[in-house]
């Protein structure tokens, strides 16, 4: 079966971060969504633990190269 073309987006929100294969046709064909665990110092300053969310990155793709046989043309991220 010949692998499909896609797009891996990853979106960091203020408390996830979400990884989609997006195919050619900008339909989304599998996302996972993992919750970041946000600390606010007294400044009202809002941080996250960036080995978390590398963790959650990989993994994410990890799952999701797992769930769908995808040949990654390129990778999307916003914050």
């Amino acid at each position: 079966m010949a692998k499909k073309s896609v797009v891996l987006s990853i979106t960091i929100w203020d408390d996830q971060v979400r990884l989609s294969f997006i195919s050619k046709t900008m339909t989304a064909l599998v996302s996972k969504v993992f919750p970041l665990k946000v600390d606010i110092d007294e400044m009202g300053i809002r941080t996250i633990d960036p080995f978390e969310l590398v963790y959650f990155i990989r993994t994410g793709i990890q799952q999701l190269l797992s769930l769908k046989n995808v040949d990654i043309q390129s990778i999307g991220i916003a914050s």
